[in-house]
């Protein structure tokens, strides 16, 4: 079963279990307003392979941009992520150096694998930026950080087509929200929400909405 990716603050692994007992059967749309580690949508992309749920439509939605740009990565372009990471190791001066790059301008790929690289190397796996929206945890002292795991990115991406090959349309979209703590109006029948606490709420200036293109339903977040 895909786990997720990343180390998120808040992440709902532990409560799984729980959580998957209050989603129905059969849901339309299932909506993630902030994602940070997606545990649930991993665990209900396993239950749609099953055969055990139907879902027609995943989004997930965080207003942190990097995070976002990993999902739409690992999503498309798997194989390239993991290339891209094996050009990382662990290192402090090379920390450093990762963390100051300005990824304007940077492919979802680039992206993707410094995220990775810096959430597996820094200091707890926190992801904290500062005023100016540039990522600000220091280096963290670890035996053997594995921020290459190549079995772990395919995983995370697989999901989608083994949905489809049970009779569930999946498509996984994946976006920046437009404001903070979207509240959703009216409440569509077959539309679940699942709204967890953000941090980010604390950062300043809105987002722009950016939909991932190729967000119809497909066949191979």
């Amino acid at each position: 079963m895909a786990k997720p990716i990343v180390k998120w603050a808040g992440g709902k692994s532990r409560l799984v279990p729980q959580l998957l007992a209050r989603v129905p059967p059969e849901v339309g749309t299932y909506v993630e307003p902030f994602a940070g580690g997606a545990a649930l949508f991993f665990a209900l992309q396993a239950s749609v392979s099953l055969g055990t749920r139907r879902v027609n439509r995943f989004v997930l939605c965080d207003r942190n941009e990097e995070l976002m740009a990993t999902y739409r990565a690992v999503q498309r372009e798997v194989e390239a992520v993991i290339a891209a990471l094996g050009a990382y190791r662990y290192d402090r001066d090379l920390f450093y150096e990762v963390r100051a790059r300005d990824t304007r301008g940077a492919s979802d790929v680039e992206r993707a694998a410094r995220l990775l690289f810096l959430n597996r190397t820094c200091f707890n796996g926190l992801w904290r930026v500062n005023a100016d929206g540039r990522f600000n945890v220091p280096f963290g002292r670890y035996k053997n950080p594995r921020f290459l795991q190549p079995d772990a990115p395919p995983a995370a991406s697989a999901p989608t087509s083994r949905g489809a090959s049970r009779g569930s349309s999946v498509g996984w979209v994946a976006r920046v929200p437009s404001r903070c703590c979207p509240t959703p109006t009216p409440r569509r029948p077959g539309r679940s929400f699942a709204p967890s606490p953000a941090s980010d709420c604390m950062h300043r200036g809105p987002s722009t909405p950016t939909p991932a293109s190729g967000a119809t339903p497909r066949s191979s977040s």
